[in-house]
């Protein structure tokens, strides 16, 4: 989504929190949990079954404070609007059918879906209510840098890499 920054010139008001671990914790989180000892409060017989972990991040970003981020002079990005979703979504459909000049152009079906509000019986089911949240209390507890503030800071080295990598413009 931040890709298509540079093409639409405009974000969502809405969306999921953001959940993103870098790579280094999330390494460090399967090596830890590939060859610690049990879980807390895990038996013997329960580490033999099927163990699972969530790799997402406990501490989330709301959406409209990501969008603020991204909208800081300092990463660089080109300025974009918040706007309606269905708007936003009205922009994809419109938007240049190239998927290498415009790769979101891949996702339009799962954006369509999404924002696509569908009425039930009595109840409007909104976006947000279908994100999941993933139990992590566990692997936290092995991980605790699995607790990693997606601050203002690692979005710059982020976005810096990006444009050195050349999937971001200049």
């Amino acid at each position: 989504m931040i890709k298509a920054i540079e093409t639409l010139r405009a974000m969502p008001d809405h969306y999921m929190s953001v959940d993103s671990l870098p790579v280094d914790v999330v390494a460090e989180t399967m090596t830890t949990l590939l060859t610690s000892a049990p879980l807390p409060g895990e038996t013997e017989a329960e580490r033999e079954n099927t163990r699972v972990a969530h790799l997402v991040n406990p501490v989330e970003l709301p959406w409209l404070d990501f969008l603020k981020i991204l909208q800081s002079p300092d990463l660089g990005l080109p300025k974009f609007r918040v706007i309606k979703a269905r708007e936003w979504l009205r922009l994809l459909e419109e938007s240049s059918p190239d998927p290498v000049a415009n790769p979101i152009k891949k996702l339009q079906g799962y954006f369509t879906d999404m924002y696509t509000t569908k009425e039930v019986p009595t109840t409007k089911v909104e976006p947000q209510a279908l994100e999941a949240k993933f139990e992590t209390a566990h692997t936290t507890q092995l991980v605790p840098s699995m607790h990693y503030n997606l601050n203002h800071d690692f979005w710059c080295k982020v976005i810096g890499h990006w444009r050195d990598i050349g999937f971001l413009q200049n």
